[in-house]
């Protein structure tokens, strides 16, 4: 009996030790299987970044959408693949933005200097509205809710792009941009510091502009110009803007920048001075319709009403 015990009693043992080896067996190939899991999935999302990242130094654009497309064909199918990943539904944001800005040839910059014209196709449009959501979907399954600045920022510019959203909205996601000194690109910095301006903090905005938004180029200039008139430093506006038209080398840009000082002048009440450029301006653009109405408004303040209703009644026509 004693021994038929001592038996049965070696054998459980032994049964224990096998089940002891397959768990930790088991335990570590498992752990090797998450961490090329791991490995592949970090692989991914730095290879899909870096594609985005890469087109912005491309001056081709339909190079741009080439790489774009290709990219975003990578980001659909991770978050088909991964639809717990907020991850991977951040750079599926970022790359349907990237991707709908080439396709507008446009940056934050370029949409700003574009005036009242909104460069996005319909389709251009749509990607927006996809990147929109996409990132909604990546910060909600954010349990910790911490939100990078990056990501922050890129939530605001897309509710401005679509106009989806309230200022409110906007203003929400950019007061919660902890450090904006570290914001990496120099559009998201641009954005945010006109933001500060039409948010009411007009100093802070444009003092931020001058530190961080990169003021070297002809077209980093004229943002600044842009940004100081819709902060109502009018002075620094048309001292910036006189400069500008001096320094040109082509006209491209020309029609934006006496059409800014008509409206700075007109707002300043300086009539003479808005007709003088606006009438300038009417030689570049003779069938623009928006400026025949602001060159008739200038006419009623100046009191010659046959102008006036010449010019007012072309821009109705």
């Amino acid at each position: 009996m004693y021994y038929r015990y001592k038996k049965n009693k070696g054998s459980g043992t032994l049964i224990k030790l096998f089940l002891l080896v397959f768990f930790i067996v088991g335990g570590v190939y498992l752990a090797n299987r998450y961490n090329e899991y791991l490995f592949f999935w970090k692989y991914t999302i730095n290879q899909i970044s870096g594609e985005v990242i890469r087109s912005a130094s491309i001056e081709d654009q339909k190079k741009q959408v080439d790489i774009l497309s290709k990219a975003l064909g990578k980001s659909s199918a991770y978050v088909e693949d991964n639809p717990l990943s907020k991850e991977a539904f951040f750079v599926h944001a970022q790359t349907l933005t990237r991707l709908a800005e080439a396709e507008a040839d446009v940056d934050f910059t370029s949409y700003v200097l574009s005036g009242d014209v909104n460069p996005f196709s319909a389709r251009s449009k749509s990607l927006l509205f996809d990147a929109l959501k996409a990132l909604k979907k990546g910060i909600a399954l954010d349990e910790r809710q911490v939100i990078p600045d990056a990501l922050l920022v890129l939530a605001a510019k897309l509710l401005f792009y679509t106009g989806y959203a309230s200022q409110e909205a906007i203003y929400y996601y950019i007061e919660g941009v902890a450090l904006p000194a570290s914001l990496a690109g120099v559009e998201d910095r641009r954005f945010y510091g006109l933001m500060l301006i039409l948010k009411g903090d007009v100093d802070a905005g444009v003092s931020y502009l001058k530190e961080r938004g990169r003021v070297v180029s002809f077209e980093d200039k004229l943002f600044l110009s842009s940004a100081y008139k819709r902060a109502g430093q009018y002075t620094d506006a048309i001292v910036s803007y006189k400069e500008l038209l001096a320094d040109q080398k082509s006209s491209k840009y020309e029609a934006f920048i006496r059409y800014n000082l008509g409206e700075i002048y007109f707002e300043q009440s300086l009539f003479n001075e808005a007709l003088e450029e606006l009438l300038k301006l009417q030689l570049l653009t003779p069938d623009d319709k928006k400026v025949h109405r602001l060159i008739g408004e200038v006419y009623v303040k100046l009191g010659d009403k046959k102008s006036a209703e010449a010019y007012l009644k072309s821009a109705d026509s």
